[in-house]
């Protein structure tokens, strides 16, 4: 049961996606025990009228509803895009040889984007102009487009898959940067909420910090002493990431449908695990209360970025919320990846933007900020650091 302060902005907002119980404090058993009155409400103008009876004289616990009725327990379907996303049947384009003069002439990439499932890879394809695809025997399929206006689009794009998990996005990010030479490299795609009524399904979530769960101490009693590295976005992309949203609209059929944010000022956290379940999730919160954003590829790129001294972020939307609904929130995928995807595209669109960013050469680290004990606000990451361009050290990534 989590207990919380809600808004009641907040609560209707919540309860369009799942219901809810209202728990309000009652009075004291003989034994001193809290007892509770309870009410169960699967409309917000019920919910309201308690909650307003109730506001100055009681605590609001909310918890999921365990009803057997699947309409209160599974959440709204996302309203309708404005364009259709492809699917894989879509993409039957020629394909090219990596020696080929078609593939050799999209090369170096200015921007390269790594998704980690379908949905993902859809949604960023949607975006790309003249696409043409390419196989490498150490990358695999790389699709090759460009991001601006229709008519001239100048911003080179390469698009590509890998697994799921920290390990696998290390090696992709490290191979590709090799191979394709781009100016910055970004996950995209959806991630899991930590804070359900501050970052809503759909919601895009941006990494100006990025914190690793993985490396921790289980110790003698049992309890676990977390041991991750927590960074500051790098440094390029904390500048740009500040007007992220800048001129966005998301790409709905009807902009009154939905209210979508972009944190840009977020925590996302990463680790290897596929995290469905309410108990690890608190857990986790316990022990990084900052984050906003739960995914798996994060904590590999950002140990790629820093070994090879490259620009580098995740932004990635709510799919679900790490509580074991995920299921009931599969169909969000599609669409939070269309709200990543859609704010990569408003950030890059234009040439200028990277156009004194330079190309990541093997060998040639860049200089990369460092990060402090302080919680360092992204509008001051160049202020009072020290870049040295060379390769980073350890002590670089801020211990936890």
């Amino acid at each position: 049961m989590l207990g919380t302060d809600f808004h009641d902005k907040e609560l209707v907002d919540h309860v369009n996606i799942f219901s809810f119980r209202l728990f309000c404090n009652a009075e004291y058993d003989q034994h001193g025990v809290q007892q509770y009155r309870t009410w169960q409400y699967n409309d917000e103008s019920s919910l309201l009228i308690v909650l307003k009876l109730c506001r100055t004289s009681c605590l609001c616990f909310i918890m999921s509803c365990e009803s057997s009725d699947p309409i209160a327990q599974s959440p709204s379907p996302p309203p309708e895009l404005k364009f259709k996303l492809p699917t894989t049947s879509d993409f039957d384009s020629e394909l090219y040889g990596w020696s080929s003069d078609e593939i050799q002439s999209k090369l170096p990439t200015d921007i390269l984007l790594i998704t980690a499932n379908d949905h993902e890879f859809n949604a960023c394809y949607s975006y790309m102009k003249h696409v043409q695809r390419g196989v490498c025997k150490k990358l695999g399929y790389v699709y090759f487009g460009q991001f601006g206006d229709q008519n001239d689009p100048k911003v080179r794009v390469a698009l590509m898959k890998c697994w799921q998990g920290p390990a696998a996005a290390l090696i992709a990010v490290k191979n590709a940067a090799e191979i394709l030479n781009p100016k910055v490299v970004l996950f995209v795609g959806i991630c899991a909420s930590m804070k359900p009524t501050k970052a809503k399904l759909g919601d895009v979530v941006i990494s100006a910090k990025l914190a690793t769960y993985d490396d921790k101490k289980i110790k003698e009693n049992g309890t676990v002493e977390h041991r991750g590295t927590k960074a500051n976005v790098s440094r390029n992309m904390a500048r740009l990431i500040l007007n992220a949203a800048d001129g966005w609209k998301p790409p709905l059929k009807d902009q009154n449908s939905l209210n979508v944010a972009v944190h840009r000022d977020a925590v996302m956290l990463s680790g290897s695990d596929s995290v469905d379940s309410l108990d690890i999730r608190q857990k986790l919160a316990k022990h990084f209360p900052d984050a906003l954003g739960l995914e798996m590829e994060g904590a590999g790129l950002l140990a790629a970025a820093y070994d090879i001294g490259m620009e580098w972020a995740v932004v990635k939307a709510v799919s679900d919320f790490a509580d074991g609904s995920k299921e009931k929130t599969k169909h969000w995928q599609p669409f939070s990846s269309a709200m990543a995807a859609s704010v990569v595209y408003n950030m890059f669109k234009y040439p200028v933007v990277l156009e004194d960013w330079p190309h990541h050469k093997p060998n040639d680290v860049e200089a990369i900020p460092t990060t402090s004990r302080n919680d360092t606000k992204i509008g001051q990451l160049d202020q009072n650091t020290e870049y040295k361009a060379k390769r980073p050290r350890t002590t670089q990534l801020e211990k936890l």
